[in-house]
């Protein structure tokens, strides 16, 4: 049995703005009852499978794992990962209370994390932002995260995906772009395959086809958004995307509000 994190009958909101209700409250009254959840993308994206006892799984991780909500195409509860195909890999080294699965098992997981660690640098670090975040989280042991500007706040950057598989680039002050979105936009960061900062060129130079659709974005207002194909088919993305994330404004908002460089 499969449970959508976003049911039908809760507000979904775009990333544009609103209000909303996160992952969790979907699924409690399922998960909670259950002795074991497991979290998993029903798209066949995103090859990873976490289980753990239903309440653990429906207070910290699935509220707090961004890197399974944004980088699914559909992530769902459902069962048990072994019944779904995948193949136990090890205790999960960032959520204490869960084990890790994967389709292919441990080769195919080791080769998978040693790409994903050189393309996206900051992936471990985000995900433990989102974790400390969340009360139920919270275990005896201490987590540092810290990051440098490296450039001045009166410069200019753009983030964008240099593999050109995501669409949408972004434009702000650096010091904000690198403290905070790059750090704290999850949504852009584990959906672009190769997420980058760009000193020297700004959106319009990366793509002719780039136009401005949010002079400012609702959750990290200093941060303009761009996307090739214009508003349009930037809206109608989003309201797709909602589909299966409809939880997406409040992830963001979390993840901001838990960062002061966005402030």
């Amino acid at each position: 049995i499969e449970h959508h994190i976003d049911t039908e009958g809760y507000l979904p909101v775009l990333r544009m703005g609103g209000m909303g209700v996160g992952p969790t409250f979907a699924f409690a009254m399922v998960a909670v009852g259950m002795a074991q959840v497991a979290y998993h993308d029903a798209g066949g994206v995103h090859p990873q499978c976490i289980q753990g006892g239903g309440e653990y799984m429906t207070s910290c991780v699935v509220p707090a794992d961004v890197q399974m909500y944004f980088g699914s195409a559909k992530p769902v509860v459902a069962s048990t990962c072994s019944d779904l195909g995948y193949e136990f890999v090890e205790k999960s080294r960032v959520f204490i209370g869960a084990d890790v699965y994967w389709r292919g098992g441990a080769a195919a997981h080791k080769a998978w994390a040693a790409d994903f660690a050189q393309s996206h640098p900051l992936g471990a670090a985000i995900i433990n932002q989102s974790r400390d975040g969340i009360p139920a989280c919270k275990t005896s042991r201490d987590f540092t995260w810290a990051h440098d500007t490296v450039a001045g706040a009166s410069t200019t950057v753009a983030l964008y995906d240099a593999s050109g598989a995501f669409p949408e680039c972004s434009e702000g002050p650096s010091s904000y772009m690198i403290n905070c979105t790059l750090v704290s936009d999850a949504f852009f960061y584990f959906r672009a395959v190769r997420p980058r900062v760009s000193f020297e060129k700004l959106c319009a130079d990366l793509n002719p086809r780039n136009e401005l659709v949010l002079k400012a974005d609702p959750v990290f207002q200093q941060m303009a958004v761009y996307w090739p194909g214009g508003a349009l088919d930037f809206f109608k993305n989003q309201t797709e995307y909602l589909i299966t994330h409809g939880s997406l404004a409040p992830f963001l908002d979390r993840l901001a509000k838990g960062n002061s460089a966005c402030v």
